[in-house]
């Protein structure tokens, strides 16, 4: 009787074992590769990236769902391009500006600050610097570090002549340059408005 219960063991595990097989086997033949699915607006996103590998049709989506908007699609584009363009290709540094923007767009300051702040060290020659500075100079003054806002502001002044002008103008809407009127010379408690 031992033997026998012994073998009724063995064919029932072989039996389960045999049954899981079929079971992935089926599972795997309807969803090849798959990992978990993706659903809402990244899902729909990724399915329709999923032949659009080309960087040009990308930068186009992105300005397109901006003008729009849509910032989230705009913010994934703008992040496939920044990770998808090889180092030496100039979009990439004006991607990952544009990925700050988006950020800055949606109210996220502090994801937008480390943003551009790793895309100007890593690109400080990038095509729209002096945009990405004036972008930088603003998530600076929303995050009440006014001091770097006003570093920044300079350093658009210095390099960029053109538009001293216009950082200047800015540069006196921070705190340290404003003056309570009825106390020559006093400053101001430190107010940025919200957007």
């Amino acid at each position: 009787m031992k033997k026998r219960t012994v073998r009724g063991l063995i064919v029932g595990a072989i039996l389960c074992v045999a049954a899981g097989g079929v079971f992935l086997f089926i599972y795997l033949k309807d969803h090849p590769g798959s990992k978990k699915p993706a659903h809402g607006k990244a899902g729909e996103i990724r399915r329709k990236l999923a032949f659009t590998g080309d960087p040009e049709k990308n930068m186009e989506l992105a300005q397109k769902y901006e003008a729009e908007g849509d910032f989230d699609r705009a913010l994934y584009h703008y992040q496939f391009l920044a990770k998808s363009l090889p180092e030496r290709d100039m979009r990439k540094g004006w991607a990952s500006y544009k990925e700050a923007f988006c950020y800055y767009q949606k109210g996220n300051y502090p994801l937008a600050k480390l943003t551009l702040e790793y895309a100007l060290n890593k690109d400080p020659e990038m095509p729209s610097i002096e945009d990405a500075l004036f972008l930088m100079a603003e998530i600076y003054a929303r995050l009440r570090e006014f001091d770097k806002a006003d570093k920044t502001y300079n350093t658009i002044i210095r390099l960029f002549a053109h538009r001293a002008a216009e950082a200047k103008a800015l540069q006196k809407l921070l705190p340290q340059y404003q003056t309570d009127p009825q106390k020559t010379g006093t400053p101001q408690p430190s107010v940025v408005p919200n957007p």
